[in-house]
């Protein structure tokens, strides 16, 4: 049994016994980890899949206790109960002795193809910093790669002015065959008109040579827009979604922008 189907099955059984709290945070969790595959391919998620949502929720309830921890809340409760319900899902850490069998099995392989070594920090000589500290030859990947240097720097990442900079068109993603059209809106800002008609001009390029509609999922987590262009944007998806789309699925934006924007007449799941 997957992960995925585990945590259906749980959600499942929590609503028969009538258990609120489990209920309504594994619906929240399934609904969220069922889309990671969905948005790819329209697949199943993986067991990496949902663990990274687990963790993600982990995550958030963990930064509730702290915002609570001298508060006799009535959220505290419920937050230590989700904890451990989310621990569940979480791999459990290996025990000593797993440890030392798995790196015998490994020794006994030789572990070639067990191990494969795909990258290596900058600096690092592959013979001298590794292989000669390790006794067992690793795989080596014929596409052996320097890891990013910024890894290592002392100052952040960027990730966000990385986000920023990513191609409008890399941000769409269309299965002809299927009419589904995927749109990554993950940290996208859109903060000056042009960049409503951008958008508008990428998907018409997209969409109108097909001639039929297409049922689109948009990720819009961690989007932000302007509210001065809130209106124009709203037209905007109005216009699209009246001429192109047969179903719409939005998802990871927050309750403000998702309401604004399921009140167009756009049909939804």
């Amino acid at each position: 049994m997957s992960l995925l189907e585990q945590i259906k099955r749980d959600q499942l059984e929590a609503r028969k016994a009538k258990d609120v709290v489990r209920a309504s945070l594994l619906t929240t969790l399934f609904s969220e980890a069922s889309m990671k595959g969905k948005s790819d391919g329209n697949r199943e998620s993986t067991d990496a899949e949902c663990i990274q949502v687990v963790q993600k929720f982990l995550k958030g309830v963990n930064e509730t206790l702290e915002a609570l921890k001298f508060s006799s809340d009535g959220r505290v409760k419920i937050a230590i109960v989700e904890k451990e319900i989310l621990g569940t899902y979480l791999p459990q850490m290996a025990t000593e002795a797993q440890v030392r069998e798995c790196v015998a099995q490994l020794k006994a392989d030789g572990a070639q193809g067990c191990l494969e070594l795909i990258e290596i920090a900058p600096g690092i000589d592959l013979e001298r910093h590794i292989l000669s500290q390790m006794d067992f030859m690793p795989a080596i990947s014929d596409r052996l790669k320097l890891m990013d240097a910024n890894l290592f720097l002392d100052k952040p990442l960027g990730l966000r002015e990385r986000l920023l900079e990513t191609p409008l068109i890399s941000r769409f993603d269309l299965n002809r065959e299927r009419r589904l059209l995927f749109i990554n809106f993950e940290g996208l800002v859109v903060d000056r008109p042009s960049d409503i008609d951008d958008i508008e001009h990428t998907l018409l390029t997209l969409l109108e040579p097909l001639g039929s509609k297409v049922t689109v999922i948009v990720n819009y987590d961690n989007f932000s827009i302007s509210p001065r262009l809130f209106d124009g944007y709203s037209a905007m998806v109005r216009r699209l979604a009246d001429r192109f789309y047969q179903r719409v699925t939005r998802y990871g934006t927050g309750g403000f922008l998702k309401a604004r924007l399921e009140s167009l007449k756009t049909p939804e799941n």
